[in-house]
């Protein structure tokens, strides 16, 4: 079977109506169900792992990409009503066919987990997202502390046609860069909040792979 985030009561209940439906001869539903049940295997598919274990230039400086994404916009100078000022923000959109998988960008700590129900986005706007009212107030906001006691924030906002991410972390939870925290069905719009003294080293309309593309390096001299 392939890797997959789906709960393990919808395969049960799957194979259940397969089988019956096959014993019974309703080769009618019996197709059409089982069409169904593998392209949900494949648009809910979960990946092994996202990187390799022997990576040579691993390095906690570095920020890697926390979804299978592209770059929307790369902005400085930026204000977040939760994560602070003068912040990098970079904003990438998720399309639905894409592996969902979310992932730390750094070695981390979740030090705070808010949720507002705000304003749904199209994935794929033609407006920059800070352009639009109370966007910084929508959506799951994740505030990390990195092994620098840097905070790095990721906010997560559902498409319009999307659903909510499903999150396996809360406040306290701590994990390594490129862990696996949960998922985002069918795509949607994570926008990444740094510090103004990383180097970003991707540019907008950049395909990222979560895991393994870097995103930025912290370029702060060591104390």
């Amino acid at each position: 079977m392939i890797p997959n985030y789906l709960d393990k009561s919808f395969h049960v209940s799957m194979g259940i109506s397969l089988i019956v439906f096959a014993l019974a001869g309703v080769v009618w539903i019996f197709l059409p169900l089982a069409l169904f049940y593998i392209i949900t295997l494949v648009i809910f598919r979960r990946k092994h792992s996202p990187y390799k274990d022997n990576v040579v230039n691993r390095s906690e400086d570095m920020v890697y990409a926390p979804a299978n994404a592209r770059i929307v916009s790369v902005k400085k100078s930026v204000d977040h009503v939760i994560f602070g000022k003068n912040l990098i923000e970079i904003q990438m959109g998720i399309p639905w066919w894409s592996e969902a998988g979310l992932y730390l960008p750094v070695k981390s700590e979740v030090k705070d987990f808010q949720f507002k129900d705000g304003k749904s986005v199209f994935r794929f706007n033609s407006k920059p997202l800070a352009d639009q009212s109370n966007i910084s107030l929508s959506g799951i906001s994740l505030s990390l502390e990195t092994t620098k006691n840097q905070f790095i924030g990721i906010q997560l906002i559902k498409c319009v046609l999307g659903q909510w991410p499903e999150l396996i972390v809360m406040p306290g939870d701590k994990g390594k860069e490129r862990a696996n925290i949960g998922f985002f069905p069918f795509g949607g719009t994570v926008v990444l909040f740094l510090p103004d003294n990383y180097d970003i080293l991707t540019k907008e309309n950049n395909e990222v792979i979560a895991g393994e593309t870097v995103i930025a390096k912290d370029i702060q001299v060591n104390q």
